[in-house]
């Protein structure tokens, strides 16, 4: 899909994707905190 638009779409396909894994990463990071603490309780 990212192919067919050339470099300029496939650089931003790819820095779209590295948002999204920040944000995923921070998302189960949080959750991996919460459980953490419920666990303790």
């Amino acid at each position: 899909m990212a192919s067919r638009c050339g470099v300029t779409c496939e650089d931003f396909s790819f820095v779209e994707m590295t948002n999204f894994a920040k944000i995923v990463s921070v998302i189960n990071t949080f959750k991996l905190l919460k459980s953490l603490t419920n666990i303790e309780r």
